[in-house]
């Protein structure tokens, strides 16, 4: 019942009712929107909107190539949700949906990581026995295409975590390292803030 009033009164009213599919425009606006709602914690009924969105983005992918960028942006931003929300499974699937349209692009853009690291934590703890071995060996790939230095500490730092977790400690201290200089290389305030804490957790 829930779900029918929100496509009733949400979704399915304005453009929806001519035919008319929204802008890419408004879908961004309707992307954004979402994104504050799950930063704020807000769940209900997030999945059907990002489902919702999907396909609305997917109407426009036959007629503009940045329909593609905007709805793989929008499934990593979904499997980043799900990951909140400890639906391990789902955002493993919705990552890897992310990263194969991602690895048609001549080049991988910053989101891309976000989609890395959902898909890594799959691979680490979506199945019945955890394996961090396995996400030592997907982030030791992704590295070399960590071309901004916020994204390389971000990816330092989760090979570190996994090489903790698999009983190499010194490696592991090595990367959150190795994290610090990229991100004091970024002069990103945040970023330098968030290395000191992953080393700390690391430590």
């Amino acid at each position: 019942t829930e779900e029918r009033q929100v496509l009733t009164h949400l979704f399915l009213t304005g453009p929806r009712e001519s035919g008319e599919t929204p802008s890419l425009a408004a879908l961004d606006q309707q992307l954004e929107s979402l994104l504050r709602d799950s930063i704020r914690g807000l769940s209900e009924m997030t999945d059907l909107r990002f489902f919702h969105l999907e396909s609305q983005i997917w109407r426009h992918t036959g007629q503009h190539l940045s329909a593609w960028e905007l709805l793989t942006k929008t499934h990593v931003w979904h499997a980043q949700w799900l990951l909140w929300q400890d639906r391990l499974g789902e955002a493993g699937q919705m990552a890897k949906r992310a990263l194969r349209l991602e690895e048609q692009q001549e080049s991988p853009r910053p989101h891309w990581f976000r989609a890395g690291h959902a898909y890594a934590t799959y691979l680490v703890d979506g199945a019945k026995r955890a394996d961090p071995r396995r996400g030592v060996k997907y982030i030791q790939d992704c590295l070399p295409l960590a071309r901004w230095p916020e994204t390389e500490a971000w990816m330092q730092h989760n090979l570190a975590t996994y090489l903790a977790r698999s009983g190499q400690p010194a490696l592991a201290i090595s990367c959150t390292q190795r994290a610090g200089v990229a991100a004091n290389r970024s002069g990103n305030i945040s970023a330098i803030r968030n290395a000191h804490c992953d080393t700390a957790a690391i430590l």
